[in-house]
């Protein structure tokens, strides 16, 4: 367990600190890192990644399957443990964002890599792209019930560059077309900025939050964000019949942290922005130990896999 952590956690975690000492001693500005990482790197990173992948239709459409159900399953465990924790309105939805979605991208895509090398990284930018899908529609919908705008906020999901770069990469797949190097390498060179700067980006936006309430619903969501979430995954893997390599990432990105984009989606409908970023800071620091637990359970194949 030790040399997980070692080889795996700890170094996100210090890439992660440096980006939060940055913000704290420094003052950087976030905004324009984080556009870098949403608008030219992570897109990148998408497109190099799926057009360098080895997976098959029908594994991608697996994942892609996986990655809705899984959604699904979360909300409807989720909908009555909010009921028993007679939350309501705005702190319903809070508690939702809270438990629905992983951290799937700066800080999931940087464990599979450290853990499963570029054959684990396949899978896990599929699941990724989906997951950016689902916070920019499903997270929306959930935090903007009964308030205005929630329309034209649907519609940003349209301006996520990352849908693009896969539909992108698939056309080229289906159609046979070769890349050509003039667009792969530059390409490729920045896919590689994506995992350190969604690092960077992950401590900067830590070192911002403030501020913690609901602590019995808190507590609540992040025990569902890293341990429930990996009971999930591993019994719709299961039933999905997985290879043992994809069903190991998606289990281990599942069960990530609540991921930080849910603070401005909280922030912007006032789905109990406080709560929220409680959840998501509470929940990455407790990973250190769950994600290291799960990875050691994962690689040892105690779980049989």
């Amino acid at each position: 367990m030790l040399q997980i952590f070692a080889d795996v956690v700890l170094p996100v975690f210090v890439v992660a600190g440096v980006g939060f000492l940055a913000q704290r001693i420094l003052k950087m500005q976030i905004l324009s890192l984080s556009q870098a990482v949403i608008y030219i790197f992570s897109p990148a990173l998408v497109f190099t990644g799926l057009t360098n992948s080895s997976l098959s239709g029908e594994h991608a459409a697996k994942i892609v399957i996986y990655s809705v159900v899984f959604s699904l399953v979360t909300l409807l465990l989720s909908w009555p443990v909010s009921k028993l924790l007679r939350l309501k309105g705005a702190d319903q939805s809070g508690f939702f964002l809270g438990t629905m979605f992983p951290n799937a991208g700066n800080y999931g895509l940087s464990v599979v890599l450290l853990a499963f090398q570029q054959a684990g990284l396949d899978s896990g930018l599929i699941f990724f792209v989906c997951q950016a899908i689902l916070g920019g529609t499903l997270a929306v919908f959930l935090a903007s019930r009964g308030s205005t705008g929630s329309i034209a906020s649907l519609k940003q999901v349209l301006k996520m560059p990352q849908m693009y770069a896969a539909l992108l990469a698939i056309a080229a797949d289906i159609s046979g077309v070769t890349i050509p190097e003039a667009i792969s390498k530059p390409a490729t060179i920045l896919g590689q900025a994506a995992i350190p700067s969604m690092l960077i980006v992950l401590g900067m936006q830590l070192a911002q939050v403030k501020g913690l309430e609901l602590p019995v619903a808190m507590g609540t969501a992040v025990a569902m964000r890293l341990v429930l979430s990996a009971i999930i995954a591993f019994g719709i893997t299961g039933l999905l019949g997985m290879e043992d390599l994809t069903r190991k990432v998606l289990i281990i990105q599942s069960s990530m942290p609540t991921a930080v984009f849910v603070i401005i989606v909280a922030t912007q409908f006032n789905a109990s922005p406080r709560f929220v970023t409680g959840v998501v800071v509470i929940s990455t620091l407790v990973s250190i130990l769950t994600v290291t637990v799960i990875l050691t359970l994962l690689t040892s194949n105690v779980l049989g896999i």
